[in-house]
């Protein structure tokens, strides 16, 4: 018996079908597919290169606010590092006399030499090379004597007790040979828990201890010099220690003190530290009366 082949559809071609359809969708869906590395749609996204490129520095991120974010802005903080050199010929000079104090109280007598001093002042690491050099000013030392003084009485009673040194036994440590052409720094031999130093600026004069609640040494008088100093050129407020605690006029905890790092600047001060500098004494001693 004979079998009809109509209606017979050949498996070789059943298979061709099935590849040839196989083929069109793949070729569908590639035409589809999206890149795995994502590309900036816009100018405005960055690329990834472009932020492992940028600096992060936390600084950097709390300076960029908006123009109109309410937030205000800290002053831009000014390290040794980041500010021109300024060569010695273009220093502004500023004439200071140093007295160490000679008295019959040791808590007044000062018992530091002349030649550190002179170390102090200009040494590698002394007020002019380590703080104010850097900002194109020079503390020129006119002479350093040894004064006396006659109403010394009353602080040394103060220390002895650990007392607090009222104003006018703090002006009894000024002595009579203060000058008129140069800024007078008095070193007197203990403050006590008075702080760290005194300015009298409408008499050109600043208290440096030997030794107080801040501690002692060279390093912590090499700053009390220097800090004292800032406030005749700008003022009586300190700077906030929470915005820059290595600003040379920012006071901290007395107990965490490391006054050797306390170099900086912002770009504001060095501009009113310059132009009161350049009035020269006595019109220096005067400007904040």
């Amino acid at each position: 018996m004979k079998t009809s082949q109509k209606g017979f559809v050949s498996p070789a071609l059943i298979i061709g079908i099935v590849v040839l359809v196989g083929i069109a969708g793949y070729f569908a869906m590639s035409q589809q597919a999206q890149p795995l590395v994502h590309v900036p749609n816009s100018a405005s996204e960055p690329s990834l290169s472009s932020v492992l490129d940028s600096d992060s520095s936390a600084q950097q991120m709390t300076q960029e606010v908006s123009s109109t974010s309410p937030i205000l802005t800290t002053p831009e903080i000014t390290s040794p590092a980041s500010t021109p050199k300024t060569p010695e010929s273009a220093f502004i000079n500023v004439p200071v006399r140093i007295h160490l104090l000679q008295s019959t109280h040791p808590e007044v007598q000062a018992i530091m030499t002349q030649d550190e001093v002179r170390a102090m002042f200009d040494g590698p690491d002394g007020v002019n090379k380590r703080y104010w050099n850097q900002y194109g000013i020079n503390l020129k030392i006119e002479s350093i004597v040894k004064s006396s003084v006659t109403d010394d009485s009353g602080y040394a009673q103060a220390i002895v007790t650990n007392s607090k040194v009222s104003p006018q036994q703090f002006g009894g440590l000024v002595p009579d040979q203060s000058s008129l052409l140069a800024l007078d720094f008095v070193v007197v031999h203990n403050f006590g828990n008075n702080g760290g130093g005194l300015t009298l600026p409408r008499k050109g004069v600043m208290l440096v201890p030997e030794s107080s609640i801040k501690g002692s040494g060279s390093k912590i008088m090499t700053f009390g010099f220097a800090h004292e100093f800032g406030h005749i050129l700008l003022g009586g407020p300190h700077f906030s220690n929470s915005i820059d605690p290595y600003n040379i006029m920012a006071v901290g905890d007395p107990t965490v003190y490391i006054p050797f790092e306390k170099t900086h600047l912002t770009p504001e001060q060095i501009t009113t530290a310059q132009v009161q500098a350049k009035k020269g004494t006595p019109n220096l001693t005067r400007a904040w009366e």
